[in-house]
Order: C-alpha cells, then sequence, then structure tokens
C-alpha cells in the first residue's frame, strides 16, 4: 500500500518518495483525497521508524489503518500532526507503535506550547509598546526624580546629549542605587530615551514641597 492509483488523472503516487507536505501542495486534487495521502505518507514515516512491528502488519492493515487514522484526524491541522508524529519517534523510549490518541496527545501538547509562545509574544510588544509611549510622553531619565544633570564634556558624550557651544553637554546621572543605570558620582551618564524600573516623576517631589 505504498503506491496509490488517482483515477481522476491516471496518476500513481508513491508515498515512498514524496513528503507529506508535498502531497498536501500537489494541484488538482480534492482535499480529502490530499488527506488520505497525507495520513499514508506519515504512517509509512511511522512503520519506517518501528520496523520490527511494521513488518508484521498485512496490507489490509496497513489499508484499513490508513483508513482510520485519516477518519480520526480529519479536522486536525496537518502542521501540527506532522509535528507531533515527529516529536513522537524523537522522544519516544519504549519503541511500540503509537496508538491515535497518543498522537493527539502530543498535538495538544504542541497546540499549547504554541499558544503560550504567541500570548508571550503579544504581551511582550505590547510592554515595549507601553514603554515606548511612557517615554515619548516625558517619562524617562530627564524628568525623574533620581536623576541628577550635570554638565559634562561633550568628547565624551554621543549625539544623544544636549550639547552647549562650549564643548560641554548636560548628562543625566542615576543616583538611585537599585537601578540597573546606577552611577552615582560617576560614570559617562545616560541618556533621555532611556526608562527603567524605579522611575518616579519629579513633580511628584516638586509638589509636596509646595505650601498649601
Amino acid at each position: 500500500m505504498e503506491q496509490y492509483s488517482l483515477a481522476s488523472n491516471n496518476q500513481v503516487v508513491d508515498i515512498r518518495n514524496a513528503s507529506p507536505q508535498a502531497l498536501l501542495s500537489m494541484d488538482n486534487l480534492p482535499s480529502d483525497l490530499k488527506h488520505e495521502l497525507f495520513i499514508a505518507a506519515e504512517l509509512y514515516t511511522l512503520r519506517m521508524a518501528y520496523p520490527i512491528q511494521a513488518r508484521k502488519f498485512t496490507e489490509r492493515e496497513v489499508s484499513r489503518t490508513n483508513e482510520l487514522w485519516a477518519e480520526i484526524f480529519a479536522g486536525i491541522d496537518h502542521r501540527l500532526l506532522h509535528k507531533a508524529i515527529i516529536r513522537f519517534i524523537a522522544q519516544d523510549r519504549k519503541a511500540f507503535f503509537p496508538s491515535p490518541g497518543q498522537i493527539i496527545a502530543v498535538v495538544e501538547e504542541i497546540a499549547i506550547e504554541e499558544k503560550a509562545e504567541q500570548l508571550s509574544a503579544e504581551q511582550h510588544w505590547a510592554i515595549v509598546a507601553e514603554h515606548e509611549r511612557r517615554i515619548s510622553s516625558g517619562e524617562n531619565c530627564s524628568t525623574c526624580r533620581f536623576c541628577e544633570h550635570r554638565q559634562a564634556n561633550s568628547s565624551r558624550l554621543d549625539n544623544s546629549f544636549d550639547k552647549t557651544s562650549n564643548n560641554t553637554a548636560t548628562a543625566l546621572y542615576c543616583q538611585y542605587p537599585d537601578s540597573y543605570k546606577y552611577e552615582g558620582l560617576y560614570g559617562h551618564g545616560t541618556v533621555a530615551s532611556i526608562l527603567c524600573e524605579c522611575y518616579e516623576p519629579l513633580i511628584m517631589i516638586e509638589s509636596l514641597n509646595q505650601p498649601d
């Protein structure tokens, strides 16, 4: 059962010489036939991975297994199914041909992992966007209560600083010891486009010092 005759165009497909993904991309074939060929190719891969057990399969058993798996896995994402079969083969230590339920369990495992990765990426970029919004709205080192503004030799600074005509520039020096930008009395200074986790707006301190 490694060769399939396609009555629609008198074509013979040998699944031993075609990857499952290539079978899905064949033109002029209905989707249900592509699915059956895909499943047959994946089962052929499994038989090659478990040759001792595969030798015992009769042609009828191979044919019926192909039909059963095609029915069970109808509607399941082929990409996930292929990844699940490859992962099962790579991680299996018992050397027993898998049941459909075992493969479905791996499909679900991969789907959960990919969903978590997607959410993680979305959360990451949401945090980045919020971070950039805060910086652009004025929440940065230059307006932080822990930032000390000092004059420095502009030759030691890059173009991010406001340089004056006398070859000096206003540099920002973080005075908060727990910040990763802390420089105290020394260092090269930071830039206004930085916003660390220790940020507190200067206006809060100024408002506390104002009389009622």
